[in-house]
């Protein structure tokens, strides 16, 4: 039995588990011969009695022995000590992309390309020294202090010029990262390992993988019989030629991807994160060329909302740390966490600018909306009495001024988009009380101590005085504040005078407006309260009157 203490080869002493996986358990150790950190990764027991467990296992010390690269984790020793397999390799401070995406869900935009460059640097090195990862997915990367990205687990990896190890109609792989000649059994290159880049980093810019089913095989024959996904679909303001690049690195035929990894680094790395650069970029990558100068996605804003890396006024990301933690393939260290805010949804975001919307369309918007709810009985429907009982808690019916449009507002962020949770905000005008606009999730209360307010902004037909304003909530102990005006720009001493406040509210809080006039209301939440443990404000619904 692997225990604390134990030592291996009499030179590889354990000291902790950092991390366990489906064939083997990582350990921090120490190298007494050269006095140095390690981790050692043991393969479980009941795999190290089967020859081919064993074969796979070694085979991951052979392949990434061979590379030198400062995105790829390096291997020091194997030991073979029946019944103990075990390979010695780099100690890495840091956390698995798994960890970070399962913590913040989608990242900026600039933290995706400058994550996806430094991997398909890696893969690169791997590729042209003949070895295919077959594996790569967010569990297997790990972002280390400084937003260094670095390769693990090889240990399904294949040289070119070994004999597989697999067997006709096995799938090695995760599921969800699979390409699809890896489902079909067929030849397995280096483009199999870029399709798999693309998922992880559709992954990373919309919280969600492309194609999930209800089992492992669903899942992994969708990417057979369908293309993916746009990330557009999913997060509408990423820039055009980002979204290209994904399309291309997930296309089902093989011959449509890029060429090499080292087209795909030099392609994300010339993107810009900010904007959409011109088509020739992405359309060149195969000839390895880039129409565009880099962009260097570390030195703008935008790190703040489930970033990996400091930015202007709000660091992500700390420091490494002296020790190590579970949480990733080589573990995770105590004091490199992610501040602030956590997404669980894809996060759609706009431009700076806060824009009034096109209210002709937002017009018919919301009243195709009502029409379709009167017709199918979910906003009244007839008592016994012959009187109208509403069923939803807001009778939405009557002469109040109409709500065009709605856009959620976080100027306060160093995120350049200045938006939150955007792509949510339509459910808080819905009708539907089974959905909700919500805020990020905060660590802890005060939004985390990041920003003093964040907003969403209600766009009205037309101007009018308004009596009150309406909130229901799936929140407790929230605080907002309501203003009412025309216009409102990141500058917050330009705003109209505050109309009214709620302090400590609940699920239900009506508030008077007091004859306030305005053609935009702004609901400032500057305390978000708690909803399901989590420090975070649901707005089911708002109707103004």
């Amino acid at each position: 039995m692997v225990q604390p203490g134990m030592r291996l080869g009499n030179r590889y002493e354990l000291i902790s588990p950092i991390a366990a996986g489906g064939m083997a358990q990582v350990w921090s150790g120490r190298d007494l011969a050269l006095d140095r950190d390690v981790a050692v990764k043991v393969l479980h027991g009941h795999l190290a009695t089967d020859s081919a467990f064993v074969a796979r296992f070694r085979r991951e010390a052979v392949a990434a022995a061979r590379l030198s690269h400062q995105s790829i984790v390096s291997i020091y020793d194997t030991i073979s000590t029946p019944p103990i397999e075990a390979i010695v390799m780099e100690l890495i401070e840091g956390r698995t992309l798994r960890a970070v995406l399962d913590d913040t869900g989608a990242l900026p935009v600039g933290d995706v390309l400058h994550l996806g460059a430094q991997i398909a640097d890696a893969l690169d090195e791997a590729h042209r020294a003949g070895i295919v990862h077959r594996d790569i997915k967010p569990a297997n990367i790990m972002v280390c202090p400084g937003r260094r990205a670095m390769v693990t687990d090889f240990g399904i990896a294949k040289a070119g010029d070994d004999a597989d190890l697999t067997q006709t109609g096995t799938l090695l792989g995760t599921a969800k990262y699979l390409s699809p000649e890896q489902v079909q059994g067929g030849h397995v290159g280096p483009q199999s390992d870029l399709y798999a880049l693309g998922v992880v980093l559709f992954e990373a810019l919309t919280g969600m993988v492309p194609f999930k089913a209800e089992t492992d095989a669903a899942t992994a024959l969708a990417r057979i019989q369908h293309d993916a996904p746009p990330v557009r679909q999913f997060r509408p303001t990423v820039p055009a030629q980002v979204d290209a690049a994904m399309a291309r690195l997930m296309a089902r035929d093989v011959r449509e991807r890029f060429a090499r990894a080292s087209d795909v680094r030099d392609v994300l790395s010339s993107l810009d994160p900010n904007g959409a650069p011109q088509a020739a970029s992405v359309a060149s990558a195969h000839d390895g060329t880039a129409a565009m100068a880099p962009t260097n996605v570390l030195s703008g804003p935008g790190a703040n909302q489930g970033g990996l890396g400091p930015s202007a006024g709000a660091p992500a990301v700390l420091g490494s740390a002296a020790h190590t933690s579970p949480g990733g393939a080589n573990g995770g260290a105590d004091g490199l966490q992610l501040l602030g805010v956590s997404n669980e949804q894809p996060v759609a975001v706009t431009n700076t600018r806060v824009r009034q919307p096109r209210r002709w369309r937002n017009a018919l918007f919301a009243l195709l909306v009502v029409a379709v709810l009167v017709t199918a009985g979910l906003i009244l429907s007839a008592g016994d009495d012959g009187t109208n009982i509403p069923t939803n808690r807001f009778d939405i019916t009557g002469s109040d001024p109409v709500i065009a449009g709605v856009q959620s507002f976080d100027p306060l962020t160093s995120d350049p988009d200045k938006t939150e949770q955007e792509a949510l905000t339509e459910f808080a005008i819905d009708g539907d009380e089974a959905t909700e606009w919500r805020t990020e999730n905060y660590r802890r209360a005060g939004l985390g101590g990041l920003k003093e307010g964040v907003g969403l902004l209600l766009f009205l037909e037309e101007p009018a005085a308004l009596t009150d304003i309406e909130f229901q909530t799936n929140t407790d102990g929230w605080d907002a504040e309501i203003y009412v005006g025309d216009e409102f720009s990141e500058d917050l001493d330009t705003w109209p005078a505050l109309v009214a406040a709620v302090s400590g509210g609940g699920s239900a809080e009506t508030v008077s407006l007091g004859g306030a006039e305005g053609s935009t209301v702004l609901l400032w939440i500057t305390e978000t309260g708690q909803s399901n443990e989590r420090f975070r404000f649901e707005l089911v619904e708002v109707r103004i009157s």
